[in-house]
C-alpha cells in the first residue's frame, strides 16, 4: 500500500513575549516541576483497538509518536460497532493476548503508562463467560385473578424470562382491588409446586396471585469486537464479579505477570451503560439484614401496587434503592478493587457514575484509586457532563485523593469530523482545570496497525476528537501538550482550597467566587470532623459551611451527626427535616428525627438562609471575583502557596480585573504555555484581597502564584506590552505544497490568502503541511528597535518560524506572535514558516474522483429527539489496500473507515492569512487596580 509520508521536525519550545523582571535566585522544586513537568504529570490517551485490526509494526508506531508527542499513558478499549471493517487478529485468541502483552512491553520500552479497560466494550463489565444465572437480575412477575370462597386450582403463569433462565422469589395473593393492607396479603409460595401449579384455598372476595421470580436484565457489553459479545455481569453478586475479573483482566494480568505494576498501571471501568437491577441471588438475607424487615410482604410494590400507603410504600421503595446501591458498591466497586489489588502495584481506575445508577457515586467512588470524570465538546452540555465532572472532582477531594482524571475531549458525531486543532480545544481542557481536573486523557487514539497507514486511518466509529499520528498536526502537537503537563503538574500541588461541602446534589446554588464539593452521607457519618469551627477530613481537607439538601427527609442516624457537627462549632444550613425516608425503625425513626430537628432548627443552632447572604453574615468573603463573567478559575494551597489558575473562555483577546482572597504577598505571573514566570507589576493589596489587572490572549489562561511577602501594598509598574507595528510583510512568498499529498510544488503567492480560493486544486484541497518563503529587509529605524515580534496575523491552523536559520518553536494558538529580537538585519533576512492545516479538505477534494472504496448507507444518530447524518462506514478493505498494490483512483490520496464528507462539504479556511507584521514592543504603567 502506499505510504504517507512522515514529517521529520524538530521540536523547540515557544519563546514567550513577557513583561517585568523574572523572578530571581535558583528554581525551587515547583519552579523546576512547572519548567520541565514529571512524566507523572502528563497526559494521558485512550488507545482503541478496532474489531481485530491490530498488529504489532502498528503498536510500535503509535506508542513512539504518542511518546515524542508527550503522553504519559494510554488506556486500551478493546471495541466493534459501526465500523464494519474486520481485522484479522481474533479477539482472546492465543496472539491477541500476545499483543496484549507486547504492548505493554513496548510501552515499558519508550516509557509511557499502558492501562486496559476491564471488558470488551466500555458499558460496564461483562462477556460471553458470563452465563444468565450469573448476569444482572431484574424481579419480574405474572398475574392471576382468582375468585375467592373456593379452592383454586391451576398453573400460574410464568413471568417474563429473558435468555431462558428464571428463578422462582415468593407467590402472594393479595385483594384484587384498592391498597393493600399489610395483614391482607397471603404468602402462599409454599402451595405452588416447582412446575408452577398453585393449589389454594381462597378466602372470599375477589384476588390476584403474583407470582415473583428474578430472570436476566438481558443488558450486554457494547460495543464489542467480534467474539466479544456477553451479557453484563451481575453488579451484586461477588461471585460473579470474581468469575468476570478472572475470566478477562485476570488472564491479560497472568500473561503479563512480570509487567503488572511496572507498565501495567491500571485497570478501568468506564462510565455506567449497563442499566438497573433490582435483585441478586440471597438477596431477600441481604435486604433482612440491613433493613431489619422481610422484602416478601412489600414485592407487590414492584408490580405497581400500594402496599400499607403510598407514603410507605415509598418508604419501602428507597430502602430498596439503598439497600442495592449498597450491594453494588461493596460486590462490585468494592470486589473489583480487592480483584485488581492482589496484583501489587496494579491500581484501579474508575468513572463510577453514569446512566441508571443502582448505586451510591460518592461511596463507589471510595474503591478507585483514580477517580475520573469526562467532558464532551459540542454547544451544550447534552450528556450531563458537567454534573459527573463536579461529582468526580468532588469525590476525589472528599476522599482526598490528589490526582483526578477525565476523558478529554469527547466528540459527539456530528461535531467532531477531523476539524479540530489544540487552540479548538483549549477552553474545554481549562474548563475542566478550573473545576478540579488533574489529569486529562484524551478520546481518543484508535490503533494503526500499519506503521505505514495511509491517513487519516481507523477510526473510533464516529466518537471522539481524532489524536495520535494520523492527524496532521500530531508532529508538531509537543507545545500543547507541554502546556497541559504543567497545568497538571500546578493543580496537584497542595490541596484544593474549597469553602462550601453540600450533601449530594444540594439545590441552593453557590453564588459565584466560591468553590463547592459535593459529598455523600457516608462523609457526613464516618469522616468529617470539626476543628476550630472548621469542618475538616482526616487528612487535612477543610471546608468553611456544610450545605443539606432540602427533600425535608433524613434518617436518626444522619440527624444525630449532624447534631454531633453543630455541638462541635460546625456551620451547617438546610432546611428542616420532619421525618426518616426510610421503614427501619418505623415509626420511632420519625421522632427521633423530629426531636433532633426541634434542637438544631427550633432553636436556631442551624437555619435555612440564601447562601450567598450567609456566606456573607459570616465573614466568609469570595474566594476569586473577575470583571468578566466568561472568567473561570481554580484554586489550591500548599502550605503556604496559594496557586490559582484563571482562564478567559472567549475567543477574544480581553483585559479583566482579578481579585484573589489572598494579601501580603506578590502576585507572580505563571505562563503554562511557556513555562516562564514573572512578578506581577500592577496590583493592589487590601486588608483582605489581592487586585490585580490580567490582559487574556483569546482563550487565554494564567496561573497567579502567591508565595513571596510583598514590600509594600500596591505597585504600578509596566504591566503587558503593547504594540506599535514597524513593518508589514507586503511582498510576495513562494510555498511549497508536497506532490505526495496533491500539492502542485512550488506556488507564488502576490497575496496571502486562504489555500480554497485559490484556483489550484491541489491547493484548494490540500491538507498537510505547506512551506512559506518570503525574504525581506528592514528600515534601519525598525532595527534599532528593541523587544521585536514578528506577528504572524491569522494563521490556520499552526505554524513553526524559522528566521534567518534560526528554529523559533511552533505556534499553536493566538496571537500568533514570537520574538525576534537579536536576530533581524537590515538586508536580506530570510523567513521560513511552515503552516499546518487539517484533513477536511483533501478528505472532501478525494471524493471529486471515481470512487475506490465501498461505503454503506449513511448513519443516522438519534439524541435527545434529534437526528444527525454522521456519515458513511467502510464495508470492507479493498484488494488493492490489503495486498499493497497501486490505488485504481489515481487522485485519490487518503484511507480511512468513515467518510464524513461528499464532493459539495464546505471546505475549511486554510494556510497562512496574515497580515505578517514586525511588532515593536514597548510597555506602558498602569494605576493598580485600573
Amino acid at each position: 500500500m502506499k505510504a504517507a509520508k512522515k514529517l521529520l521536525i524538530t521540536l523547540f519550545g515557544a519563546v514567550i513575549v513577557g513583561s517585568g523582571p523574572s523572578i530571581a535566585g535558583a528554581a525551587d522544586s515547583l519552579e523546576s516541576g512547572f519548567e520541565n513537568p514529571p512524566e507523572s504529570a502528563r497526559p494521558m490517551a485512550f488507545w482503541h483497538w478496532m474489531n481485530g485490526l491490530v498488529g504489532k509494526e502498528g503498536i510500535t508506531a503509535d506508542l513512539e509518536a504518542i511518546k515524542s508527542a508527550g503522553l504519559g499513558g494510554v488506556l486500551v478499549y478493546n471495541i466493534g460497532g459501526r465500523t464494519r471493517v474486520q481485522g484479522d487478529v481474533k479477539y482472546m485468541s492465543d496472539e491477541w493476548f500476545d499483543l496484549m502483552k507486547f504492548s505493554a512491553e513496548e510501552a515499558k520500552r519508550v516509557g509511557v503508562g499502558f492501562s486496559f479497560h476491564n471488558c470488551p466494550g466500555w458499558s460496564s463489565s461483562g462477556g460471553p463467560w458470563i452465563t444468565p444465572e450469573l448476569s444482572m437480575q431484574q424481579v419480574v412477575w405474572s398475574q392471576t385473578d382468582v375468585e375467592g370462597g373456593k379452592t383454586f386450582e391451576g398453573a400460574l403463569p410464568l413471568p417474563k424470562t429473558v435468555n431462558d433462565f428464571y428463578r422462582d422469589i415468593a407467590v402472594l395473593a393479595i385483594p384484587a382491588a384498592g391498597t393493600v393492607r399489610k395483614n391482607q396479603i397471603i404468602d402462599v409460595t409454599s402451595q405452588m409446586t416447582s412446575e408452577g401449579t398453585l393449589t389454594w384455598q381462597a378466602p372470599s372476595g375477589k384476588w390476584v396471585v403474583l407470582r415473583f421470580g428474578h430472570t436476566s436484565t438481558g443488558r450486554k457489553v457494547h460495543p464489542t469486537p467480534a467474539g466479544g459479545e456477553g451479557l453484563e455481569c451481575d453488579k451484586m453478586n461477588p461471585a460473579a464479579v470474581d468469575l468476570h475479573f478472572n475470566s478477562y483482566a485476570g488472564r491479560i494480568l497472568e500473561n503479563s505477570r512480570s509487567l503488572v505494576g511496572d507498565s501495567i498501571k491500571y485497570v478501568e471501568i468506564d462510565s455506567y451503560e449497563a442499566g438497573s437491577q433490582n435483585w441478586t441471588l440471597g438477596f431477600r438475607e441481604t435486604f433482612q439484614q440491613r433493613n431489619g424487615y422481610d422484602i416478601i410482604p412489600w414485592l407487590p410494590v414492584l408490580a405497581k401496587r400500594t402496599v400499607a400507603s403510598k407514603a410507605l410504600s415509598g418508604r419501602f421503595e428507597w430502602d430498596l434503592h439503598e439497600t442495592v446501591a449498597r450491594s453494588v458498591e461493596q460486590n462490585y466497586f468494592g470486589g473489583f478493587a480487592r480483584n485488581v489489588h492482589r496484583y501489587p502495584g496494579l491500581k484501579f481506575a474508575s468513572e463510577p457514575y453514569g446512566t441508571e445508577e443502582p448505586f451510591d457515586t460518592y461511596a463507589a467512588a471510595r474503591h478507585g484509586d483514580l477517580l475520573l470524570g469526562e467532558f464532551w465538546l459540542g454547544s451544550t452540555d447534552t450528556r450531563g457532563w458537567k454534573k459527573w465532572l463536579a461529582k468526580m472532582t468532588s469525590a476525589s477531594a472528599v476522599l482526598e485523593k490528589n490526582v483526578v482524571g477525565a476523558e478529554a475531549f469527547t466528540g459527539e458525531p456530528w461535531v467532531t469530523k477531523w476539524s479540530e486543532d489544540p487552540y479548538a480545544l483549549k477552553s474545554s481542557g481549562d474548563y475542566a482545570f478550573s473545576e478540579g481536573i488533574n489529569l486529562l486523557v484524551l478520546h481518543s487514539i484508535t490503533h494503526q496497525p500499519w506503521k505505514n497507514m495511509v491517513p487519516p486511518g481507523i477510526i473510533m466509529q464516529f466518537w471522539g476528537t481524532h489524536f495520535g499520528r494520523m492527524q496532521t498536526w500530531w508532529g508538531i502537537s509537543r507545545p500543547w501538550f507541554d502546556y497541559l503537563s504543567r497545568c497538571q503538574y500546578l493543580l496537584r500541588q497542595g490541596r484544593p482550597v474549597v469553602d462550601v461541602l453540600k450533601l449530594g446534589d444540594a439545590d441552593r446554588p453557590v453564588p459565584p467566587g466560591y468553590k463547592r464539593n459535593t459529598c455523600g452521607v457516608e462523609t457526613i457519618l464516618r469522616d468529617l470532623q470539626v476543628e476550630n469551627g472548621v469542618l475538616t477530613l482526616p487528612r487535612g481537607q477543610t471546608y468553611r459551611v456544610l450545605v443539606l439538601d432540602d427533600n425535608k427527609a433524613m434518617t436518626p442516624e444522619l440527624a444525630g451527626r449532624v447534631r454531633d457537627l453543630v455541638n462541635a462549632g460546625a456551620r451547617i444550613i438546610g432546611s428542616k427535616p420532619t421525618a426518616s425516608p426510610s421503614l427501619i425503625n418505623y415509626p420511632g425513626c420519625d421522632g427521633q428525627v423530629q426531636q433532633i430537628a426541634a434542637e438544631l432548627w427550633d432553636s436556631g443552632k442551624i437555619q435555612s438562609p440564601e447562601l450567598g447572604a450567609f456566606l456573607a453574615d459570616n465573614g466568609i468573603r469570595p474566594d476569586f471575583t473577575a470583571s468578566a463573567s466568561n472568567t473561570v478559575w481554580n484554586h489550591r494551597r500548599d502550605g503556604n502557596t496559594d496557586i490559582y489558575f484563571v482562564s478567559h473562555q472567549g475567543n477574544e483577546e480581553r483585559i479583566v480585573e482579578c481579585t484573589f482572597r489572598v494579601t501580603g504577598k506578590i502576585p507572580e505571573l505563571w505562563d503554562a504555555a511557556t513555562g516562564k514566570r514573572r512578578e506581577a507589576t500592577t496590583y493592589t493589596i487590601g486588608k483582605d484581597t489581592t487586585t490585580l489587572p490580567l490582559k487574556f490572549d483569546p482563550a487565554g489562561s494564567v496561573f497567579v502564584i502567591f508565595r513571596k511577602p510583598a514590600a509594600g501594598s500596591a505597585a504600578a509598574g509596566p504591566n503587558w506590552p503593547e504594540y506599535q507595528k514597524l513593518m508589514e510583510l507586503s511582498g510576495s512568498w513562494t510555498a511549497a505544497f508536497d506532490p505526495a499529498w496533491g500539492g502542485p510544488g512550488k506556488a507564488d503567492f502576490l497575496k496571502l490568502e486562504d489555500w480554497t480560493k485559490r484556483p489550484e486544486p491541489g491547493i484548494r484541497y490540500y491538507s498537510g503541511t505547506a512551506v512559506y518563503e518570503t525574504t525581506f529587509d528592514l528600515p534601519a529605524s525598525s532595527l534599532k528597535k528593541e523587544g521585536a515580534v514578528l506577528d504572524l496575523g491569522r494563521v490556520k491552523n499552526l505554524a513553526q518560524v524559522e528566521l534567518n536559520g534560526k528554529d523559533l518553536g511552533i505556534l499553536w494558538k493566538p496571537p500568533f506572535r514570537v520574538s525576534v529580537g537579536g536576530l533581524l538585519k537590515a538586508k536580506g533576512n530570510r523567513l521560513v514558516i511552515r503552516i499546518t492545516n487539517l484533513w477536511p479538505n483533501r478528505l472532501i477534494g478525494d471524493e471529486q474522483e471515481p470512487p475506490d472504496l465501498t461505503w454503506g448507507k449513511e448513519s443516522v444518530y438519534k439524541w435527545l429527539g434529534k437526528e444527525y447524518n454522521i456519515g458513511h462506514p467502510l464495508l470492507e478493505l479493498p484488494d488493492w489496500f490489503v495486498k499493497g498494490q497501486p490505488r485504481p483512483s489515481k487522485g485519490r490520496f487518503t484511507f480511512t473507515t468513515w467518510n464524513y464528507y461528499d464532493k459539495d462539504s464546505p471546505l475549511l479556511e486554510s494556510g497562512l492569512l496574515g497580515p505578517v507584521t514586525i511588532l515593536g514592543t514597548e510597555f506602558r504603567a498602569v494605576s493598580p487596580g485600573k
